[in-house]
This record gives structure tokens, sequence and C-alpha cells, in this order.
């Protein structure tokens, strides 16, 4: 009988979703749905998460909101519709953890729930651009984040413009991949 390693198991919907996620920084002036929204915020909190009650979703919908965000976040995309803030309360994390949770273990799970963000906004037709320059501070007055909820990303959301054009190439990404030791060269197959 053979291992499930021995055949293709892979979900081509979601490889698909690999291969087309991009970044968006254009977009239509168009109102994103409210179900377009919550299925990104449930996407968001269906991934890892260190404890119960740590992570915290900001949604900004407000227009004034989202240009008022847009003026204090660098390399913001000026024409996003909406945004969502992933934040980490760090005083529940450290209680729970120490620093090491605070300075590992949330931002690993931030890194999670953007990671279902970025695929399921493929899956929806939504286009993102991710944010993570930024001073924290400012994040936290534009939108009356307290001083213990630590924002960890901002994520410029809306249609994207359809570009007629195809993606630029990319280059092929080329990881250093070693095998049981760091170092070893890597093999054709994994073991």
């Amino acid at each position: 009988m053979g291992t499930s390693a021995d055949h293709d198991h892979r979900d081509l919907k979601l490889w698909d979703a690999f291969r087309k996620r991009r970044t968006h920084r254009d977009f239509e002036q168009t109102e994103l749905s409210t179900e377009a929204i919550g299925a990104l915020v449930e996407a968001a909190a269906s991934a890892q998460t260190f404890r119960p009650g740590v992570r915290h979703i900001v949604v900004v919908t407000e227009p004034a909101s989202v240009a008022t965000l847009g003026d204090v976040v660098p390399g913001w995309v000026s024409n996003a519709t909406a945004a969502i803030v992933l934040c980490t309360d760090v005083d529940k994390a450290a209680a729970l953890a120490g620093s090491r949770a605070v300075d590992i273990y949330t931002k690993l799970d931030a890194g999670a729930a953007l990671a279902h963000i970025t695929l399921a906004a493929v899956g929806l037709g939504v286009g993102i651009c991710t944010v993570g320059s930024f001073t924290e501070g400012a994040v936290q007055a534009v939108l009356d984040i307290p001083d213990h909820i630590r924002p960890d990303v901002v994520i410029g959301i809306g249609i994207p413009i359809r570009n007629p054009l195809p993606a630029p190439p990319r280059a092929a990404f080329q990881p250093g991949v070693h095998y049981n030791r760091f170092g070893k060269p890597t093999e054709s197959t994994a073991p």
C-alpha cells in the first residue's frame, strides 16, 4: 500500500491561488461587499493563533478613515477602498508566555493570518497590498487602538483594476533548501 506521498494530492485550486497571487496597488473606486470583507476576516480568523484573545482585527471601511490611514502609512495605496489591520494584544501575550510570545509567536500568527487573507483574496477577486513599514503610534492614533494593542500589518484592499497586460515575469525564487543538515547540498527530491 502506498503512502499519500506516492500521489499528487495537492488541491489544484489552492496551487492556482499561489501562482495567481499578486500585490495590487491600483483599485477601482467600487465599495467592497460586506460578504467579501467578512470572508477575508474569516480567513484571517481561521489561521493559527498563539492563544485566544491575543489577535485583534481592525476593519476599516469608512472612506475618511481609509484616507487618513493612507496619510500615516508610507507606501500606502492611495486608492484602496478598505483596509484590514492585524493587531496583537501584547500585554495578554506577555502575561501568557513572556517576551518570546510578544516578539516571535504573535508575529508568526500575524503572518499566518496574512497568508490566509492573501489566498482568500485571490479566490474572491479582491486585490490586496500589504504594508509593514509604518509607525505603530500613528496607526494607533488614527484607529483609536489602545497602547497595549500592537498593529502588526496593514493591508489595503479593494477591487483591482484589471490590467490587460500579463503580469511581469518574476525572477525565480531560489530559497536556500538544505536536507538534514544546514549546508548539505540540496537533493533533487526530498528524502
